[in-house]
């Protein structure tokens, strides 16, 4: 801030930090905070957290205002992932238009924590990527096979039994994976 005579409102600073909140979450005993009170670290997002959402939109309306101040927006923070929203996603694999999309964001998300790992199994992607790599087989369409595979590797969990019989004597999943590692070979002359 240029001026740093400018007033902040007391609710737009974290009370350990004395910062403006840039993330400010509530906790079960209904405080809001963007720093833990015993560890002065940022809190983590899987400890039962809320996004305080209405205080986020304040703090940005007012770091607006108070743009010419030389106050900076504060950016609003990713939407978390959760099994609905996962649902969502994979339905739009179903649409060959989106498909290609929808695989890359699924892999974007992957990668970004553990917590959405869990919501992705929960959701079923993996039981999702099965019919798209017979179907990508069967049309020996390349774009979408890597995707999918990697995609079925990071969500694949043993422990889970519905997965285990969505593979068991399914002839297709292995026709398909018998053609893909005849291309890992380089012994498939089908293919351009």
């Amino acid at each position: 801030m240029e001026d740093q005579d400018i007033e902040i409102p007391q609710y737009f600073l974290c009370p350990i930090s004395l910062q403006i909140m840039k993330d400010p979450v509530t906790t079960l005993t209904g405080i809001t905070t963007a720093t833990c009170p015993v560890t002065k670290q940022p809190l983590p997002k899987d400890s039962g957290l809320t996004p305080n959402h209405t205080l986020l939109r304040l703090i940005q309306a007012w770091c607006v205002t108070n743009e010419k101040n030389g106050v900076d927006r504060i950016p609003t923070p990713k939407m978390q992932l959760d099994v609905a929203r996962v649902l969502r996603i994979v339905r739009d694999l179903k649409a060959d238009h989106l498909c290609l999309r929808t695989l890359k964001m699924l892999d974007e998300l992957w990668s970004e924590n553990e917590r959405n790992w869990a919501c992705m199994a929960e959701a079923g992607v993996a039981e999702a990527m099965v019919p798209l790599i017979i179907k990508f087989t069967r049309e020996q369409r390349m774009d979408g096979l890597k995707e999918s595979l990697r995609i079925l590797n990071q969500t694949w969990s043993s422990s889970r039994p519905e997965l285990n019989l969505l593979v068991q004597e399914n002839y297709d999943l292995v026709d398909a994976l018998s053609w893909i590692l005849q291309l890992d070979m380089g012994t498939d002359d089908t293919v351009p």
